[in-house]
């Protein structure tokens, strides 16, 4: 079992800075039996160790009075890493050292793609030199993602390899999944970078084509993949022969889709050179079934077939991970064939009950087990004769949590259905439409579905465990433009009706939502109890909220409240 750790996260769930939260990572690792650790050395372009070739993250940006936040991310949410500063702390060499001195196999995990990590880790080379940047068609740059096509940006990455492998580790990992949360494929899974004007003139060049006339659906496309593929795979072909030098065997970390296709990147190649020894492989799905198992298995094995590189699936665990998931994801792992996989990521040590340990919940505050009735009425409610519940709880709150803007809901069914009614105020309802849309032309998005937080804006997210397992739930999303999306956790077949209005008034949006309770597989309503979450996604100001303490806009069914029917 492999898992991929990263200080920061540690120090954010429960951990400390320095060498006694590094000693903590390690002693829960071996507790854990994890018999490999990649331990993250860049935030985006931002070494977190004193480099002498790049930018360093020391938690500047943070501290200024500039930052206000990031997207729906308010700025309390990254208090904590205005502290993090690794200008003066080489704390690769510290985890290497005490990872060693348990006996836990350290190695080096670096995400090579990324020169920025959602607008707050850029590099000054991408700063500097923003023609470096991928392209796509109609010649938009993509943040924080360099085209390797440019022998600059090569020089550069190479540099910063050579200072890594310079440092005590045993092996070392490419991440080739993170481009700063702008996929290298559209939709329908069509490589859609390579479009720098330099680029297109040198492949006219070299093959009279011109690659803005040509589409996935003409044979000549297969030029373009390979002449945007030969770049990152020579390269790759150049990093395990320095890694070799120094006896570390190179490991890759890559979705579970055709390389070539997806990314524009030689896989077969590779791994028939020898290049590559262990390919670790992410989850687009966050999902953590056996499906996800076979269809990573299933993805890569016809790239790597015939040759020595090894396929360590991926189990997401970036949110509570419920044993009985674990332990059927493993099982699909070894029906597979497959002898080794790879938890992501680290934290998920505490997080999960995977390790018997006090979990950081704050399991002392009284919101952590709230409860509400859901009241019997004849027929659709008379609202004005239901309870209303009040205190949503502000995510990554340092203080009590009050939110700016009051949101309340009411709950109620007939036997029949179950009826639910938010009120969330707001100072400027004028704003509320259109609802900002984040770009559904990629392919995380397709795979992600509502995990992603469909509508990332303004919205109400409601999730029900309705089986109140601790594991499945389904989540149902309404946004002010009555825009609506729900999807269960583990496989998002939601087909079942469901009814949804919205209405906006001179000072509060509101929504209402009709669930057959039969969809819920409740056919006795009176006193069953359901896993419950309410999370409200604020625009103006930016703001996460949620009915229930939690960590925010993280869905936990292991964490939920109760929702008991009357």
């Amino acid at each position: 079992m492999y898992t991929l750790g990263t200080h920061s996260d540690w120090y954010y769930h429960g951990g400390c800075w320095g060498k006694p939260g590094l000693q903590r990572v390690a002693d829960l690792c071996l507790e854990a039996g994890i018999n490999r650790l990649y331990w993250r050395t860049h935030d985006g372009g931002q070494a977190k160790y004193p480099s002498r070739v790049g930018s360093i993250n020391d938690g500047a940006r943070y501290r200024s009075g500039q930052f206000q936040g990031l997207g729906t991310l308010p700025e309390s949410f990254f208090n904590y890493r205005k502290y993090l500063d690794y200008s003066q702390w080489d704390q690769l060499t510290d985890m290497a050292e005490i990872a060693s001195s348990v006996g836990l196999p350290y190695s080096h995990w670096y995400t090579i793609h990324e020169d920025d990590h959602g607008g707050n880790f850029s590099s000054a080379f991408l700063e500097n030199h923003p023609e470096f940047q991928c392209r796509t068609r109609d010649g938009q740059a993509i943040p924080g993602c360099l085209d390797f096509w440019f022998p600059e940006v090569r020089n550069y990455k190479r540099a910063i390899v050579e200072e890594l492998l310079a440092k005590p580790a045993e092996r070392l990992l490419l991440d080739f999944l993170r481009r700063n949360g702008t996929p290298s494929a559209d939709f329908q899974g069509h490589y859609r970078y390579g479009y720098n004007p330099e680029k297109l003139e040198a492949f006219r060049r070299e093959t009279g084509l011109d690659a803005l006339k040509l589409t996935p659906s003409l044979p000549e496309w297969s030029q373009w993949l390979q002449f945007n593929a030969r770049p990152m795979t020579e390269f790759v072909l150049e990093i395990a022969d320095l890694a070799r030098r120094v006896n570390r065997p190179l490991d890759l970390l890559l979705w579970p889709v055709d390389q070539l296709a997806w990314m524009a990147f030689d896989l077969p190649a590779l791994a028939r050179a020898g290049a590559v020894h262990d390919v670790l492989i992410g989850s687009h799905t966050y999902a953590f079934s056996a499906a996800e198992a076979r269809r990573q298995v299933e993805a890569m094995r016809p790239q790597l077939e015939g040759t020595a590189a090894r396929m360590a699936p991926g189990l997401p665990a970036y949110y509570e991970l419920p044993a009985e998931g674990f332990d059927r994801f493993v099982g699909e792992v070894e029906r597979q064939g497959c002898d080794r996989m790879v938890l992501f990521e680290s934290h998920a040590l505490i997080n999960s009950p995977l390790v018997e340990r006090i979990r950081a919940a704050s399991l002392d505050k009284s919101h952590h087990s709230r409860a509400v009735l859901a009241i019997r009425t004849e027929g659709s409610p008379d609202w004005a004769r239901v309870p209303v519940q009040t205190g949503f709880l502000r995510a990554f709150a340092f203080d009590d949590g009050q939110t700016d803007q009051e949101t309340s809901f009411q709950v109620a069914h007939d036997g029949q259905s179950l009826y639910f009614r938010f009120i969330c105020r707001e100072r400027t309802p004028q704003h509320l439409i259109p609802v900002p849309q984040y770009d559904h032309n990629n392919y995380n998005v397709a795979q992600l579905g509502y995990r992603m937080y469909w509508n990332p804006h303004e919205s109400i997210h409601l999730a029900l465990d309705f089986r109140h397992q601790h594991e499945d739930f389904v989540c149902f999303t309404v946004d002010p433009a009555n825009d609506a999306h729900a999807g269960t956790w583990i496989d998002e077949v939601w087909l079942t009706p469901w009814q949804h209005t919205t209405h906006i008034g001179p000072d509060r949006w509101e929504v209402e939502l009709t669930l057959p309770l039969a969809s819920l597989e409740i056919d006795r309503p009176s006193g069953k109890i359901l896993g419950f979450q309410a999370v409200r996604v604020q625009d103006r100001p930016r703001e996460v909220s949620s009915w229930f303490n939690s960590k925010g806009r993280r869905l936990q069914p292991l964490e939920f409240g109760h929702l008991t029917l009357e």
